[in-house]
C-alpha cells in the first residue's frame, strides 16, 4: 500500500484513481504552482524551490477549482476565438462609422457646393441691374429651374445615411432646403403676376423666407462647410420691391397713355369719316356743271363750301394733341392730306374761275390738268396714311388687351 500524492490517504499499489479524492493515480505532469518548474506526479520535490509534492499538488488543486486563470486555462481557446470575433466586431463597427461619417460629409458638402452656386446665381438672376433688363418669361425660367435643382439637392440630401453627431445638423440643412422651395414659390407667383393685389403679402413671406435662411445658415457648419448668402441674395426681397414699384408705376403710365391715346384715335375717327365724306364731292359737282346740272354760280358756291369744309376739318385735326412720337407723325401725315385736299379745291376754284372769264375750256384745261394731279396725290397720300392708322389702331387694341 502507499500514500495517495493527492489527498495523503492510504491506497491499494494497482489502484488507477483514489477511492477517497477520485484523482487519476497514473503519471502525470504539472506546473509548479511556486516557482512555474515543470513536475511529474513521481517527484517527491520540486527541484527549483523545494516544496514538497504533496502540498505542491493541494495547492495546484485548489488553484484551478478556485483562480480565474484556472477558467481561462481551460477554456482559453474558446475565448481567444471570442476575443477574435468581438476584436473584429469593433473594428468593422469603427470602419463602417467611419466610412458612413466620410460619405455624409462628403455628400453633404457636395450638396452645399451645389446650393451656394444655385443661390449666387439666383441673386446674380434678381439683382437690381439684371431685373431691369431682364423680361418677366427670363426670370420665370430662372425661377423653375433653380427650383428643379434645389428640389433635387433636398431629395439627394434626404437619402443620406445620417451620423448620429450630424443630426441637428441634418435638420438644419434641410430646413434650409425646404425654405428655399418655398422662396421660390413666392417668387414665382410675383414674376406671373406682379400687379396683382396679394403682390405685397407675397413680398413679406419672400422676406419672411430669407430671413430664416439667413438666420438657419449662419448655425449651420459641416466639416468647415457653410452655405453662403451673399448680400445680393438677402437683397432680393428689396428688388423685387423696387421693381414691383417700377412696373405700377409704368403700368400706370401706360393706363394713362392708353386713355389719351385712345381719345386721340376717337378724335381722329371723327375727322377721318368727315373728310370720307367731302373727299370724293367734287369730281361729281364737276360733272353736274359739265352736265348742266349746275348754273356757275352754284358751282362757285360748291367750291366754297368743299374749300370750307377742308378747312373746317383741317383746323379741327391741327388742334389735336398727339401723345407719342408715333401718333404725332400720324397726325402730321393726315394735316398733309387734308393740305393736299385744300389745294386742289383751290386749283380747280382757278381753273373754273379761268374757264368762266374766258369761256373756253382750252384756256383753262392746263389748270385742270394740276388740279388732277393734285387730286391724284391727295389719294395716294390718304391711302398711305390710312394703312399707317390701321396699323397703329391695331397694335393699340392689342397693347388694352394687354394691360386689361
Amino acid at each position: 500500500m502507499h500514500r495517495c500524492p493527492y489527498c495523503g490517504k492510504l491506497i491499494e499499489e494497482d489502484d488507477e484513481y483514489c477511492r477517497f479524492c477520485g484523482q487519476p493515480l497514473v503519471l502525470q505532469k504539472f506546473i509548479c504552482p511556486i516557482c512555474g518548474e515543470l513536475l511529474y506526479t513521481s517527484m517527491q520535490t520540486c527541484p527549483g524551490c523545494g516544496h514538497k509534492l504533496k502540498e505542491l499538488m493541494l495547492i495546484d488543486r485548489m488553484y484551478e477549482k478556485n483562480s480565474i486563470f484556472s477558467f481561462i486555462k481551460k477554456r482559453r481557446n474558446i475565448l481567444l476565438i471570442f476575443f477574435f470575433l468581438l476584436t473584429c466586431a469593433i473594428g468593422l463597427y469603427i470602419y463602417s462609422s467611419y466610412k458612413n461619417t466620410y460619405i455624409y460629409t462628403a455628400n453633404a458638402a457636395k450638396c452645399i457646393k451645389e446650393l451656394n452656386y444655385q443661390n449666387e446665381s439666383l441673386a446674380n438672376a434678381f439683382s437690381t441691374k439684371n431685373l431691369t433688363k431682364n423680361d418677366k418669361q427670363v426670370l420665370y425660367k430662372k425661377i423653375v429651374s433653380t427650383r428643379k435643382k434645389i428640389m433635387d439637392i433636398n431629395e439627394e440630401f434626404s437619402k443620406l445615411h445620417t451620423p448620429k453627431q450630424y443630426s441637428a445638423a441634418t435638420d438644419k440643412m434641410k430646413k434650409i432646403l425646404t425654405d428655399e422651395i418655398s422662396l421660390l414659390d413666392h417668387m414665382e407667383e410675383v414674376i406671373k403676376e406682379p400687379l396683382r393685389q396679394r403682390g405685397i403679402q407675397d413680398l413679406a413671406e419672400i422676406r419672411e423666407n430669407t430671413a430664416d435662411i439667413k438666420k438657419t445658415a449662419s448655425q449651420l457648419s459641416f466639416t468647415g462647410k457653410k452655405v453662403i448668402l451673399g448680400t445680393d441674395f438677402t437683397a432680393i426681397p428689396d428688388n423685387l420691391a423696387v421693381w414691383i414699384n417700377n412696373l405700377v408705376y409704368e403700368y400706370e403710365e401706360k393706363t394713362k397713355n392708353l386713355s389719351d391715346r385712345t381719345r386721340f384715335f376717337q378724335k381722329m375717327d371723327k375727322y377721318i369719316r368727315q373728310y370720307e365724306i367731302t373727299k370724293d364731292s367734287l369730281p361729281d359737282i364737276l360733272n353736274n356743271l359739265r352736265k348742266g346740272g349746275y348754273t356757275w354760280s352754284e358751282y362757285f358756291s360748291e367750291l366754297d363750301n368743299a374749300a370750307l369744309e377742308r378747312k373746317n376739318i383741317y383746323d379741327s385735326v391741327a388742334g389735336i394733341n398727339a401723345v407719342v412720337s408715333d401718333d404725332k407723325a400720324l397726325l402730321q401725315s393726315f394735316v398733309a392730306v387734308l393740305n393736299d385736299s385744300r389745294r386742289y379745291v383751290e386749283l380747280v376754284r382757278m381753273a373754273a374761275l379761268m374757264e368762266f372769264e374766258s369761256n373756253s375750256y382750252q384756256q383753262a384745261e392746263t389748270y385742270y390738268g394740276k388740279a388732277e394731279a393734285m387730286h391724284q396725290r391727295e389719294i395716294s397720300s390718304y391711302k398711305y396714311f390710312l394703312k399707317k392708322y390701321n396699323t397703329a389702331k391695331n397694335k393699340l387694341s392689342k397693347l388694352r388687351m394687354t394691360l386689361e
